[in-house]
């Protein structure tokens, strides 16, 4: 029962219910709960969290979040699991950056 919210945001992700997905990953990325979660669950639960973000018109949210994530992450990026999470985070970052900045 512990992991309902982590289990409730992949469900939502992969229904296309991108503003459920957000907010439950968030529930469970700010939440005691993200200590019972395996690093494979963690780093999902962060991947439908920004994807989701990613797909809804809340960019100031989306912007706040990633950069948060990124500094997160920067700190754990030597660790295979979170890695790739950290680039493809980082990545949509620079791309919000540079859409917003005008330039290409």
């Amino acid at each position: 029962m512990k992991k309902k919210s982590f289990y409730l945001a992949k469900v939502s992700f992969k229904t296309n219910n991108f503003s459920k997905s957000a907010n439950m990953s968030e529930a469970v990325l700010t939440s005691s709960l993200k200590s019972s979660l395996s690093k494979n669950e963690l780093s999902e639960t962060v991947i439908y969290y920004i994807e989701s973000l990613n797909k809804l018109s809340d960019r100031t949210r989306f912007k706040k979040a990633a950069k948060a994530l990124v500094k997160d992450l920067k700190q754990i990026k030597s660790d295979k699991v979170f890695r790739s999470v950290y680039e493809r985070v980082a990545y949509l970052y620079i791309e919000f950056m540079a859409s917003t900045s005008g330039t290409n």
